[in-house]
């Protein structure tokens, strides 16, 4: 009996394999909203689960993913559990530098320790439609069947932190492609499937193609795609176009001969039957008034197994159209195509359009349509024709030929007419299996993304040995397991729609998408790791299909069974009742162990170390950050978190005066936590404080790729200026005690030298400070980049109303948000001036030294505050 800890009976176990590695982008976003969407759903369904998270080789300076995740209070439906294999275990497996987290022994992990009736084999990132979830709520799973379905890719701006309701709409509403069986497919909005450029259907023509259809192939400079057993045609016939559809069509090595094609309504039943045989043209005649319709092809053929190829490939398709009001049906001989037929006569407008079939035509003499009533006319045809028996040219003038003909057949009438005689595919590539006869268990499986959702009952599972645990890169093994499972009598069902997996989109190059395939294989290439080959994979297919039983694997300890692991459980804890602002509501708290030599900072999760602050911090293995407290720093939280959640895709910020880049790592923490591609830019006058931006991005696992730094100071004009970097009025002054570092003022003069300070000529001043000659930046210089920015943080110790006078046409064309540190009541009045005059919306606006009223109590400045909005951008 598989049961909770606590007693009740589990009926699926859901397997995933994570490291806190931020795979792929903003990973602890999209691993909440899994966890969030599975487990709220199952609650509410009341579906008794589990979610095993098999945490592979955690890296030493992260924490636990059990730590980072925001969980429920109560989990009466869903129990999650955390098994930690050590970096220890990891780096017994070949390849453990090159592939951290070897992807399907981790889930073989999972599975063998599921407790579950059933076990789904997902990823973190999927998502799980209220249909599927209704589905699964009704129990009607079964042993011996291998369920799979239709992975929908996502934009990766979903909003993680959102509620149920918002995050399925989202996915509803910003589907990118489909992986289907028959291939991967991009969506249109409405989520249908796109039509590429080059296709066998013109977007024009209001017919879709949906399941059933293979991606387009082009042979010989024409494109075709071949069709399953079973495939969908959606119309919507344009007012212009007669109710005749024409498809080209060619059979194909899987077919046999001659093959039987039916057209089916949604219900299965029959509307029209045709039999074709090599290249053929197929007309159907559909009802007069039927405008919009889902017709169903039905290819039955032999279904013969190929050499080189898993598909059935009985049927190919190089065009589906209308036949135009007034065209003619133009044939083809078996030889040549007839050329376009002529008339010295035409019919008048009221007779309609009249096919004309069977005759190897050239030249149309005369042609007359009398009417006969009844809707029915006579046809008179004198024609020249001409064809070559015997290698002989024979032209001759037939007379003329009467006959009574109807303008139009009965709806659902077909007429097959004859291109070429079927091809010889015996020496081409999609040659049949010599062997074709004897592969009685031969199937085409949908492995399209099937590591997204593989589920079978735990017995079969264990009957497999599950996943291939090859120490290598993961490409086709979780294509195996399918195979290996319908060898082994496991018979697929597919799951339909409107049940769906959601896969929220990740960096290119991460996974599988189409545009980040090249640099997946170069990132294999370079990491000189063995695949198994698409040659390799098809070889033991082929043995599967000749035997007709699975390939097994693995040995009896597969998923480390002879290991004892720590597990560990998800430990809820309720936020904080009222963070000050609703902001803070959009993001996650820090939960997790403290780190040696650093500082805990914020609830984002950035680390400080303690030099840079000139404070000592004692370690603790468990913390739980709060959200900031009310403080002269409250409205520059509020001012950054309300800038990234308002961004566009990508969040840019500046902060000018950086001194470690506090602020701009804490922006960057926080557009990775809602999933978005970010750039922040720092500029910092002190050198040593300079050399520490680098440090603490790298510190808090910020890439370097999106950090800009600036060694300058920023002033009203370009060039150089003194920049004092100690002070005679702290005790033991560093870079680390000390944050005052300021532009030396014109009053001030040097006199004398005091050796060197980071390379650079440290000079004393007559004031008692000492100066380094640093460069000098404007605002317009900073700017230069053209991209707008969403948030300015600065801090420039009194240099502020300077900077801005001489560069605010810059900023007023290109930030939307600034957060002003103010140090003179001269400067804050300058400022005021300066923004409102170039209607700008002040949302702060406290003076410094002294105790202020704000909507958070009464609060001590030190540093003054204003916080402006641009309402232009």
């Amino acid at each position: 009996m598989s049961v909770h800890s606590e007693g009740r009976e589990i009926y699926l176990s859901i397997v995933v394999a994570a490291r806190n590695d931020n795979h792929g982008g903003n990973m602890l976003g999209r691993m909440q909203a899994f966890v969030d969407s599975w487990m709220e759903q199952a609650e509410q369904l009341g579906i008794s689960s589990e979610i095993i998270v098999v945490e592979w080789n955690p890296p030493s300076e992260r924490s636990r993913l059990a730590a980072e995740l925001r969980w429920k209070e109560t989990f009466n439906a869903c129990e999650v559990r955390f098994l930690e294999v050590s970096p220890d275990l990891h780096r017994k497996y070949p390849n453990a530098a090159a592939i951290p987290l070897h992807q399907m022994i981790a889930k073989n992990v999972g599975i063998r320790r599921a407790r579950g009736q059933f076990v789904l084999a997902t990823n973190i990132d999927i998502l799980f439609s209220p249909e599927l979830m209704r589905f699964l709520s009704t129990r009607s799973l079964e042993r011996g069947v291998m369920y799979r379905m239709d992975r929908h890719d996502v934009a990766s701006e979903i909003p993680t932190n959102a509620t149920l309701l918002e995050m399925q709409s989202f996915c509803e509403s910003n589907m990118l492609r489909v992986f289907a069986r028959e291939g991967t497919f991009e969506l249109l909005p409405n989520g249908r499937r796109r039509i590429v450029a080059r296709d066998i259907v013109s977007q024009e023509d209001g017919i879709d193609l949906d399941d059933g259809w293979f991606m387009v192939e082009v042979e010989q400079e024409e494109a075709f795609r071949w069709i399953e057993a079973t495939a969908v045609i959606r119309i919507e016939r344009p007012e212009w176009a007669s109710p005749e559809l024409v498809l080209d069509v060619e059979t194909g090595p899987s077919a046999g001969t001659p093959l039987p094609i039916d057209f089916l309504d949604p219900d299965g039943k029959v509307l029209a039957s045709v039999m074709v045989d090599g290249r053929c043209s197929v007309k159907v005649y559909l009802p007069e008034g039927l405008n919009r319709a889902e017709i169903r092809l039905l290819v039955r053929g032999s279904h013969i197994p190929l050499a080189r190829d898993l598909r059935f490939l009985s049927l190919r398709v190089y065009s589906v159209r209308w036949c135009s009001a007034g065209a003619e049906f133009v044939q083809k001989s078996t030889r040549e195509l007839i050329p376009e037929l002529t008339r010295s006569g035409g019919p008048s407008p009221a007779i309609p359009d009249i096919q004309l079939a069977g005759v190897p035509l050239i030249e149309m003499l005369d042609v007359q349509l009398e009417p006969r009533g009844a809707g029915e006319f006579a046809l008179s045809v004198r024609f020249k024709a001409h064809w070559e028996p015997a290698g002989r040219a024979v032209q001759k003038v037939f007379p003329e030929v009467v006959s009574e003909v109807s303008p139009r057949l009965p709806a659902w009438s077909t007429e097959v007419t004859q291109v070429h005689d079927a091809r010889d595919w015996s020496c081409r590539y999609e040659a049949p299996s010599p062997v074709a006869d004897g592969l009685t268990t031969a199937a085409y499986l949908h492995t399209n993304a099937c590591g997204d959702f593989t589920l079978l009952s735990r017995e079969d599972w264990f009957a497999l040995r599950a996943y291939p645990e090859f120490p290598i890169w993961p490409m086709h093994i979780d294509s195996l397991i399918c195979y290996s499972a319908h060898h082994a009598g496991i018979r697929e069902v597919i799951l339909r729609e409107p049940m769906r997996i959601y896969h929220i989109q990740h960096f290119s190059g991460a996974g599988w998408t189409p545009e980040g395939e090249g640099e997946r294989t170069a990132r294999i290439e370079a990491k000189k790791v063995a695949v198994i080959e698409y040659a390799t994979f098809l070889k033991w297919i082929d043995l599967m299909r000749r035997f007709r039983v699975p390939m097994i694997f693995n040995r009896n300890d597969w998923g480390m069974g002879d290991a004892v692991l720590p597990e560990g459980k998800a430990v809820t804890e309720t936020a904080p009742a009222d963070p000050l602002h609703p902001v803070f509501g959009r993001f996650r708290r820090y939960r997790g162990p403290g780190r040696n030599g650093f500082i805990p900072f914020d609830f984002l999760g950035s680390f400080v170390r303690e030099d840079y602050i000139g404070a000592k911090a004692s370690y603790s293995p468990s913390l739980a950050v709060d959200y900031p407290r009310a403080g002269e720093d409250i409205f520059a939280w509020i001012d950054l978190l309300e800038a990234v959640v308002g961004a566009r895709k990508k969040f840019r910020m500046m902060e000018l005066g950086a001194a470690y880049g506090c602020w701009a790592g804490r922006g960057a923490l926080a557009a990775i936590q809602l999933g978005l591609d970010f750039e922040v830019t720092c500029v910092e006058a002190e050198p040593e404080h300079f050399q520490w931006i680098e440090q603490h991005m790298l510190a808090n696992s910020i890439p370097l790729s999106s950090v800009h730094s600036t060694y300058a100071a920023l002033a009203g004009k370009p060039g150089s200026v003194l920049f004092s970097v100690y002070s005679p009025y702290m005790e033991n002054c560093n870079a680390g005690n000390w944050q005052g570092q300021v532009i030396v003022g014109p009053e001030d003069m040097v006199v004398g030298s005091s050796g060197n300070y980071h390379g650079v000529p440290l000079l004393t001043m007559k004031s008692g400070f000492k100066a380094i000659e640093v460069p000098a930046v404007t605002l317009d210089e900073v700017l230069c980049g053209g991209h707008v920015i969403d948030f300015m943080h600065v801090d420039l110790q009194g240099a502020e109303l300077g900077v801005f006078s001489a560069g605010m046409e810059s900023v007023d064309r290109l930030v939307k948000r600034v957060n002003i540190g103010t140090h003179s009541t001269a400067c804050e009045e300058g400022l005021r001036v300066l923004f409102r005059a170039c209607g700008w919306e002040c949302l702060a606006d406290y003076s410094l030294a002294g105790e202020r009223q704000t909507p958070y109590g009464k609060l001590r400045f030190q540093d003054g505050v204003q916080s402006w909005r641009n309402p232009k951008l």
